[in-house]
């Protein structure tokens, strides 16, 4: 939901949650795949508001009795399995594929900016810093090149992604026209730690003024959606 973020909301009351799966696309039941999509769609199946009002009956004749309950219950959003942790996250990246091939630093520079402050964004919100930052180069004949830089101090401050992005593509300085850039960041850890792996104890955090700006930036995002507030220039991105 929501790409490129991936952060949603969801309901938690049960009207709520009919009302928020309603107007989805079948498919995007668990288990539904494109041979259930299609035996669905004969039947004039194809939102999972159909799905909720074709009834448990009319799904079991459909797929037996196993399968239709459960493509029942999942419409309506119930679901007994028990929730896993996932595996922590080892990395974190955002791209961006331009429609066409672009040569102009102006236009590369603030989709740098626009990725940087994604990854910022996720790191923050997932609770990491990280240690490594990594830019990500296609080319018109679609070869792929990679640059990183290991920090003396791990970081989540959208500017220092930045700084630090803009420094790698500055000395990359590719010669010909850009398909795809992006931005990433691994070495993640719950707390800020030095390049050798130890907790940083001496070195300061991000400055107040600009993690206060990080988290107001954060805040109206949530609110007014990621497209709300924007840094750098607006006409330049592509």
């Amino acid at each position: 939901m929501d790409k490129p973020d991936g952060l949603t909301v969801v309901p938690r009351e049960a009207g709520e949650i009919l009302a928020f799966m309603a107007p989805l696309d079948v498919g995007r039941i668990w288990g539904v795949g494109k041979k259930t999509k299609e035996r669905l769609g004969k039947q004039g199946i194809a939102r999972v508001a159909d799905l909720q009002n074709a009834g448990k009956a009319k799904l079991v004749k459909l797929f037996g009795q196993n399968s239709g309950e459960h493509l029942y219950a999942l419409a309506n959003g119930l679901d007994a399995r028990p929730v896993h942790d996932r595996e922590p996250e080892k990395s974190i990246s955002n791209e961006h594929t331009y429609s066409v091939n672009l040569d102009s630093p102006e236009v590369h520079h603030q989709t740098l900016l626009r990725l940087s402050e994604k990854v910022g964004r996720r790191l923050r919100a997932s609770g990491y810093w990280a240690s490594c930052i990594q830019i990500k180069i296609r080319s018109e004949q679609f070869q792929t090149y990679t640059r990183q830089k290991q920090l003396a101090v791990s970081t989540r401050s959208d500017q220092e992604l930045f700084d630090t992005v803009l420094e790698l593509y500055e000395k990359f300085n590719p010669p010909w026209p850009i398909r795809l850039l992006g931005v990433g960041v691994s070495h993640l850890s719950d707390v800020p730690v030095g390049s050798d792996g130890q907790l940083d104890l001496f070195t300061p955090p991000p400055q107040p003024k600009e993690t206060k700006l990080d988290n107001v930036l954060d805040d109206l995002r949530n609110k007014y959606g990621v497209k709300s507030v924007k840094r750098g220039r607006w006409d330049l991105d592509k």
